[in-house]
């Protein structure tokens, strides 16, 4: 039986296969009428994502209709007041479908500072998906008066993300007001990461306007009076002296209301005008309500300068309101101001007593 299966296997294995017949071998892809045929699975698929392109296409001029026609519904409201809330919610809502058909929209609109107000929250939103795109609409703006706030909002969200291209972009404003404001955001932005750095940065650009140099260097001492403030206590003298008198400034301001004690005993260590200003700020920042005494004292220790002057007078005003004999004894008695000084200081405070006294009231 074996042998015949053999022989009738070799003889079919001689005969020339019938036209049409396939021999399967086990390395091939098997392939039946359930696979897909390439070429049309191919078309079908170019087919379907061309009709789901136009349907989308289809709805965003639907709802660009939509917006149009409600926004100049909007617009013959005659009341800013009324209008202005109106329209920035079709904005808002607008953007959420297609921001860029806002932008045209935007662009096509009278330039005037209420347009402005508008452009404002659509390019926050704008920016946060194209970061380039929004910087280049910004700077093809016309001059809102809201353009400092867009170019703070912008300068912050990009200095946060990348220093250098901050720097690039602030340095390809044209116009010089605007440029110096978009500086001081950048600078104010930069310092709440790395006050150290703008520090440096300051020293290396001469060029900077005093006045943004001077608000940059008081954010600089509040950065580093909240991140580093006993290493600013310790250090206080190694840092510029441009920086000294601010950071003596805000380092009172961080200090632990429960911990004046040691705030006096710092500001005991200091001499000159940084211990003017530690004065002048543990005055601002403590108040003269707890402890008006502590705060005479304190101004008397001044160096002499018209801020002494200042700061003695609005102590001792407030003292008096509350306890008039005993601010009157301290006065007269202490060592550390001359009889002139004292007839001046009082008559003072007499003349203020006096004219709030006299003040109408609301």
């Amino acid at each position: 039986m074996t042998t015949a299966l053999s022989l009738f296997g070799r003889l079919l294995l001689q005969q020339q296969l019938p036209k049409g017949f396939h021999e399967l071998r086990l390395d091939e892809p098997k392939t039946g009428v359930l696979q897909p045929y390439k070429p049309v699975a191919t078309a079908n698929n170019r087919l379907l994502a061309q009709a789901e392109r136009a349907s989308e296409q289809a709805s965003k001029n639907q709802h660009t209709s939509n917006f149009i026609a409600r926004l100049e519904q909007a617009n013959q409201i005659t009341s800013f007041e009324q209008r202005a809330p109106i329209i920035k919610n079709l904005l808002q809502q607008w953007s959420n479908h297609d921001i860029h058909a806002v932008l045209h929209w935007l662009q096509q609109q009278p330039i005037t500072n209420e347009l402005g107000e508008y452009y404002s929250p659509v390019l926050q939103r704008y920016m946060q998906e194209d970061e380039l795109g929004a910087g280049e609409m910004i700077l093809s703006l016309s001059a809102f008066d809201v353009m400092p706030s867009i170019i703070a909002h912008y300068i912050n969200h990009l200095t946060h993300k990348d220093v250098e291209a901050a720097l690039l972009w602030v340095d390809s404003i044209h116009d010089d007001l605007s440029k110096q404001q978009a500086t001081q955001s950048l600078l104010n932005a930069w310092s709440q990461q790395a006050p150290l750095e703008v520090m440096q940065y300051l020293s290396d650009n001469s060029q900077i306007s005093e006045a943004v140099s001077q608000n940059a260097m008081i954010s600089i001492a509040n950065q580093l009076s909240k991140q580093q403030h006993q290493a600013s206590i310790d250090a206080i003298h190694q840092y510029p002296e441009v920086l000294q008198t601010k950071l003596v400034y805000s380092l009172m301001t961080h200090w632990p209301i429960s911990d004046a004690a040691n705030a006096i005993e710092w500001i005991n260590t200091l001499d000159g005008g940084l211990k003017n200003e530690a004065i002048r700020s543990y005055i601002d920042y403590f108040g003269v309500s707890q402890q008006p005494e502590v705060s005479f004292e304190l101004a008397t220790n001044m160096v002499n300068h018209p801020l002494k002057s200042a700061l003695l007078l609005r102590v001792l005003t407030h003292w008096y309101r509350i306890d008039p004999s005993y601010a009157s004894q301290r006065v007269r008695t202490t060592m550390k101001l001359t009889e002139i000084e004292k007839q001046q200081l009082i008559a003072q405070v007499n003349q203020a007593i006096e004219r709030s006294n006299h003040q109408p009231t609301r």
